[in-house]
């Protein structure tokens, strides 16, 4: 338990250092790391998650990153404006290539914005989930964010097989 409690108050205090050092919430998330003689499993949390949730306690609603943020309009709200498919298949296509699933689904959320049915968005987000699900599995074996990506796996595949066959 005293690990435990240590771990904790050493990811309090480095995001805590780091936010008064100016540092972003996503540097913070990639930066704070338990210390070998704190390590822990991280199988009902994770690292960068209580760095988040820390840096959100703090800092509240507002971070400071965009005026769009004093404002009730999210950024998907303007997502299917923002390219046609081609292209941000392509750039999905191409962070699948270079190993970040996280920023194809970054894009993809944008795609399946303009057209939720897309079978080729649809079949992308699966592979960029099943990377992640296969990553989560070698990695920390979270079991909340294992269950999550098997619920989005689901749901993605459930999506396919709703959709019609374009061109059908």
């Amino acid at each position: 338990m005293e690990r435990v409690r240590d771990a904790v108050q050493y990811v309090h205090d480095e995001t805590v250092a780091g936010m008064n050092s100016g540092k972003t919430v996503y540097e913070l998330m990639k930066e704070v790391q338990l210390p070998p003689h704190l390590d822990l499993v991280q199988n009902h949390g994770r690292v960068d998650w209580a760095v988040k949730t820390i840096w959100e306690y703090y800092a509240t609603w507002f971070h400071f990153d965009s005026t769009t943020e004093l404002y009730p309009v999210p950024a998907r709200d303007v997502y299917a404006d923002l390219a046609g498919p081609e292209v941000l298949h392509s750039l999905v296509q191409n962070y699948l290539h270079k190993n970040e699933p996280v920023k194809a689904l970054h894009i993809l959320e944008v795609a399946l914005k303009g057209d939720p049915q897309d079978q080729s968005a649809l079949k992308l987000r699966e592979q960029a989930l099943q990377r992640l699900m296969e990553m989560a599995e070698a990695g920390t074996r979270n079991d909340y964010e294992i269950y999550w990506l098997k619920y989005r796996l689901k749901d993605t595949q459930d999506r396919l097989k709703a959709t019609p066959l374009q061109g059908a």
